[in-house]
Protein backbone atom coordinates (compact mmCIF):
# COMPACT_ATOMS: atom_id res chain seq x y z
CA UNK A 1 0.00 0.00 0.00
CA UNK A 2 1.26 3.18 -0.98
CA UNK A 3 1.44 5.73 1.45
CA UNK A 4 -0.77 8.43 -0.70
CA UNK A 5 -3.49 5.74 -0.87
CA UNK A 6 -6.31 6.62 1.19
CA UNK A 7 -8.57 3.20 2.25
CA UNK A 8 -11.86 3.75 3.09
CA UNK A 9 -14.41 1.41 4.79
CA UNK A 10 -17.22 0.20 7.32
CA UNK A 11 -16.22 -0.90 11.23
CA UNK A 12 -19.34 -2.46 12.50
CA UNK A 13 -21.17 0.94 11.04
CA UNK A 14 -18.65 3.17 12.09
CA UNK A 15 -17.08 4.57 8.98
CA UNK A 16 -13.49 4.63 8.55
CA UNK A 17 -10.30 6.55 6.85
CA UNK A 18 -7.07 4.74 6.73
CA UNK A 19 -4.33 7.15 5.33
CA UNK A 20 -1.12 8.99 5.94
CA UNK A 21 -1.09 11.74 9.01
CA UNK A 22 -0.93 14.55 6.76
CA UNK A 23 -4.07 13.16 4.89
CA UNK A 24 -5.80 12.42 7.99
CA UNK A 25 -5.03 16.20 9.20
CA UNK A 26 -6.39 17.68 6.15
CA UNK A 27 -9.99 15.47 6.29
CA UNK A 28 -10.59 16.27 9.96
CA UNK A 29 -9.64 20.36 8.82
CA UNK A 30 -12.00 19.68 5.88
CA UNK A 31 -14.72 18.29 7.54
CA UNK A 32 -14.65 20.82 10.26
CA UNK A 33 -14.84 23.51 7.84
CA UNK A 34 -17.41 21.90 5.63
CA UNK A 35 -19.70 21.39 9.10
CA UNK A 36 -19.28 25.10 10.13
CA UNK A 37 -18.24 23.91 13.76
CA UNK A 38 -15.36 22.30 15.82
CA UNK A 39 -16.43 19.94 18.17
CA UNK A 40 -13.84 19.16 21.27
CA UNK A 41 -13.22 15.45 19.49
CA UNK A 42 -12.29 16.75 16.48
CA UNK A 43 -9.69 19.66 18.07
CA UNK A 44 -8.48 16.88 19.82
CA UNK A 45 -8.19 14.86 17.10
CA UNK A 46 -5.88 17.23 15.06
CA UNK A 47 -4.32 17.68 18.30
CA UNK A 48 -3.35 14.01 18.29
CA UNK A 49 -2.25 13.69 14.74
CA UNK A 50 -0.39 16.86 15.31
CA UNK A 51 1.77 15.53 17.79
CA UNK A 52 1.24 11.77 16.53
CA UNK A 53 4.60 10.26 16.99
CA UNK A 54 4.77 11.04 20.78
CA UNK A 55 0.93 9.21 20.71
CA UNK A 56 2.02 6.83 18.53
CA UNK A 57 4.90 5.97 20.64
CA UNK A 58 2.89 6.25 23.52
CA UNK A 59 0.00 3.77 22.15
CA UNK A 60 2.65 1.17 21.64
CA UNK A 61 4.52 1.26 24.81
CA UNK A 62 1.22 1.11 26.79
CA UNK A 63 0.23 -1.43 24.37
CA UNK A 64 -3.24 0.33 23.39
CA UNK A 65 -4.85 -0.52 19.89
CA UNK A 66 -6.82 2.85 19.69
CA UNK A 67 -6.53 6.60 20.53
CA UNK A 68 -9.72 7.82 21.76
CA UNK A 69 -10.23 11.38 21.89
CA UNK A 70 -11.78 13.33 24.52
CA UNK A 71 -15.51 14.14 23.86
CA UNK A 72 -18.19 16.68 25.51
CA UNK A 73 -20.98 14.87 26.36
CA UNK A 74 -23.14 17.97 25.24
CA UNK A 75 -21.59 16.96 21.59
CA UNK A 76 -23.40 13.61 21.72
CA UNK A 77 -26.61 15.31 22.64
CA UNK A 78 -26.71 17.60 20.07
CA UNK A 79 -25.07 15.16 17.17
CA UNK A 80 -21.87 16.60 17.06
CA UNK A 81 -19.53 14.40 17.64
CA UNK A 82 -17.38 13.66 14.20
CA UNK A 83 -14.04 10.86 15.38
CA UNK A 84 -14.77 8.03 17.59
CA UNK A 85 -11.00 6.88 17.75
CA UNK A 86 -7.88 6.63 15.76
CA UNK A 87 -5.74 3.27 15.23
CA UNK A 88 -2.58 3.88 14.96
CA UNK A 89 -1.43 1.28 11.89
CA UNK A 90 2.35 2.20 12.21
CA UNK A 91 5.01 5.73 12.08
CA UNK A 92 3.46 7.01 9.04
CA UNK A 93 -0.35 5.79 8.38
CA UNK A 94 -3.69 5.93 10.24
CA UNK A 95 -7.09 4.65 10.80
CA UNK A 96 -9.41 7.30 11.73
CA UNK A 97 -12.88 5.71 12.99
CA UNK A 98 -15.50 8.54 12.35
CA UNK A 99 -19.15 8.18 14.99
CA UNK A 100 -21.67 6.54 13.00
CA UNK A 101 -23.72 9.49 12.40
CA UNK A 102 -20.80 11.53 10.03
CA UNK A 103 -22.45 11.71 6.93
CA UNK A 104 -21.22 9.51 4.77
CA UNK A 105 -21.50 11.77 1.10
CA UNK A 106 -19.41 14.38 3.27
CA UNK A 107 -16.72 12.15 3.82
CA UNK A 108 -16.50 11.34 0.58
CA UNK A 109 -16.65 14.28 -1.20
CA UNK A 110 -13.73 15.47 1.41
CA UNK A 111 -11.79 12.34 0.59
CA UNK A 112 -12.00 13.09 -3.24
CA UNK A 113 -11.03 16.64 -2.97
CA UNK A 114 -7.71 15.66 -1.21
CA UNK A 115 -7.21 13.11 -3.81
CA UNK A 116 -7.46 15.50 -6.57
CA UNK A 117 -4.75 17.68 -4.89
Amino acid sequence: MSEKEIVTGDLYGYPYVECSVEQGLLILKKISEKLDFSSEDLNDSIRILNSYEEFYSYARRKGKEFIVPSKRESDFIKGRVVVDKIKPIDKDRVMIIFERRVNRDLLNEVISEIKNL
